[in-house]
């Protein structure tokens, strides 16, 4: 999936979509890392006096809010891990799998969904997971 086109219908006309997505490396150590990320962001633009009255609204309304694509085509995480961030930097994105695990709608589905993966199957605390918490509560590092 590359593109907005390519997301399944019920999810492109919803504000809240997010997906669960899994970054591995293709080559050894065959790291990989887990996250969330929205896949549209709400802008609020200020409307000009000529805008107003294009749209026939009153002046009361200042306003207007528009749906923007994020950037989750090219998103790497919000990993605080210094050695995922330079695998990251150095070896060139041919070198990593992106796949998308699920679609979810909401903000805390989709943390629920990422926490569910990352306990399930050790997840975190597996050897090659470059996550370092699960929900800022659980630290890899302080449950060995």
């Amino acid at each position: 999936i590359c593109s907005i086109k390519d997301i399944p219908k019920e999810y492109q006309d919803k504000h809240e979509v997010q997906i669960l997505y899994k970054i591995s490396m293709k080559c050894a150590p065959f790291y990989y890392y887990v996250g969330k990320k929205i896949m549209f962001n709400t802008r609020k633009t200020k409307l000009s006096k000529k805008r107003r009255l294009e749209l026939g609204l009153s002046n009361r309304t200042k306003f207007e809010y528009k749906k923007v694509e994020s950037d989750w085509v090219n998103y790497n995480g919000s990993s605080t891990n210094k050695e995922w961030n330079e695998l990251l930097d150095t070896l060139e994105p041919d070198k990593f799998d992106r796949e998308i695990l699920m679609f979810v709608e909401g903000k805390t589905k989709a943390a629920f969904h990422e926490a569910k993966y990352l306990f399930s199957d050790e997840g975190m605390m597996h050897e090659k997971c470059m996550n370092l918490n699960i929900l800022s509560k659980f630290f890899k590092n302080k449950l060995k």
